[in-house]
């Protein structure tokens, strides 16, 4: 029985973070007012975020030519046996 309350606590934590972590900017505003540590945007993964996880436009990869080599890839068929 123990472990099904545990199971149970563990979903219901997962849940909540999930639905805070997709919830609009616009609710999560809303919640601010009540405490001001409820309007904050979850941190990686969100490209609007401050954590710097996100690559800047600015930062993309420069390639030189003759640098690297094209390796095509070709996928057959599965033989018939």
């Amino acid at each position: 029985m123990t472990q099904e309350w545990i199971t149970a606590v563990i979903v219901f934590v997962a849940a909540a973070y999930a639905l805070w972590y997709w919830l609009p900017a616009g609710l999560r505003q809303r919640l601010g007012r009540v405490h001001r540590t409820l309007a904050q945007v979850p941190g990686c993964g969100d490209c609007s975020s401050s954590c710097g996880g996100c690559a800047q436009a600015d930062e993309t990869p420069k390639f030189e030519a003759g640098k690297f080599r094209i390796i095509p890839m070709v996928s057959q068929p599965p033989s018939e046996r």
